[in-house]
């Protein structure tokens, strides 16, 4: 596997020549942590001038108790009116809280669970229709409806033995919608959303990787279809779904330190009509690493020491930021160098699980972060 890095990939993108072995060569990468490559380019940290010097600012959610590892608020601008709205669990009632970014307060909450929310979505589709969904521990998904003045919502009691960890939506056949959801089992289910019921399509097992802790969707520009990303105990996991089948497998991670969470990063510029998506993973033992998704190999990774990562984010092309369980912190991460230069203190009571960056109405560039406590907080550059 060449070592590039991050840097020199994105600069020399438009003369990366395709692999001549690359319909024969297996779609599967083996991760040995020993061998991960940790070569990185020494540039001029004054390539990096919008470095994010946190600063705390309030708690929007003081204490809630939480329930879950990611998606543990969801942040969305109304269709309707413009407005940004913080979602958050609470866990005392079993809503969802919706609170106005504008002035902090609580607009209305939303209720349906009967036992305590483990995660939450906002998605909007092409007719700008706006939904929510949620899931709670006794396996309960909801589809909410709130693109009109009434909130309708429908309920899906789903077969699993433990906590529905995410779930995520997905355009299914150009025009029907499929929600999916997974939990510690690694049982992904996916069910058709057709006329405000959910019909069950499918159930996508791998219990050789055991233990799905996140999903996502990634849309694929050559052939115009979503693929459905899981993020194992063991791989990451790229299905198919309209094909019924794997697109990919990344990563083998032997010692057990999950996949915990990613995102998908998409260079501005396509050059001579070469496609690059790269998705950024971690896993929760420290190491950061980017997939080319097109490519189906690791391309870049690095490691953050005495690190328990479980959210990681990107803020601009060049930094990202990470939720340290381990110390309770939040990092700010040079991609290109792979070192944090700078450690916060999250000031979450028992420990940061989940953050999410936003463009506050009043505060503007910022982050949110939650943690075990439940508290949501505050932080602007």
């Amino acid at each position: 596997m060449q070592k590039l890095t991050y840097k020199n990939l994105l600069n020399n993108k438009r003369n990366r020549k395709k692999s001549q072995n690359k319909e024969s060569s297996s779609t599967t990468t083996t991760i040995n942590e020993s061998d991960i490559s940790n070569s990185h380019s020494h540039s001029n940290t004054s390539l990096f001038k919008k470095n994010p010097n946190l600063k705390f600012k309030l708690n929007i959610v003081k204490s809630n108790n939480c329930f879950g590892f990611n998606d543990l608020f969801e942040v969305y601008q109304s269709k309707k009116n413009n407005c940004q709205y913080l979602i958050s669990p609470n866990s005392s009632t079993h809503s969802l809280d919706i609170i106005s970014l504008n002035n902090n307060k609580l607009i209305s909450s939303l209720k349906g669970h009967e036992n305590n929310i483990t995660m939450v979505r906002y998605f909007c589709d092409d007719n700008k229709k706006e939904y929510l969904i949620s899931a709670d521990i006794d396996s309960v998904v909801i589809i909410w409806d709130i693109s009109g003045t009434k909130v309708i919502f429908y309920k899906i009691k789903l077969k699993y033995k433990n906590w529905i960890y995410s779930c995520c939506i997905l355009t299914f056949n150009d025009y029907d919608y499929a929600f999916t959801s997974c939990c510690w089992e690694g049982n992904t289910k996916v069910y058709l959303l057709q006329n405000k019921k959910a019909i069950f399509l499918k159930n996508i097992y791998n219990s050789k990787y055991n233990n799905v802790y996140y999903l996502m969707t990634w849309y694929n520009v050559k052939d115009k279809n979503y693929y459905l990303i899981e993020f194992c105990k063991k791989k990451i996991v790229v299905n198919d779904i309209e094909q019924n089948k794997v697109y990919a497998t990344l990563g083998e991670n032997e010692n057990g330190f999950g996949f915990m969470n990613g995102f998908i990063y998409t260079p501005e510029v396509n050059m001579n009509n070469i496609y690059t998506d790269y998705l950024f993973t971690n896993s929760s033992n420290g190491y950061i690493y980017i997939w080319d998704l097109y490519e189906k190999n690791l391309v870049f990774s690095f490691f953050i020491k005495n690190c328990l990562i479980n959210n990681i984010i990107q803020w601009n092309k060049n930094i990202i930021i990470l939720s340290d369980l381990n110390n309770n912190s939040i990092k700010v991460v040079l991609i290109d160098q792979g070192i944090a230069i700078s450690n916060i203190n999250s000031q979450h009571d028992i420990g940061i699980l989940c953050i999410k960056k936003i463009f506050h109405p009043i505060y503007g560039e910022s982050l949110l972060s939650s943690g075990h406590d439940g508290s949501i907080k505050l932080w602007s550059i």
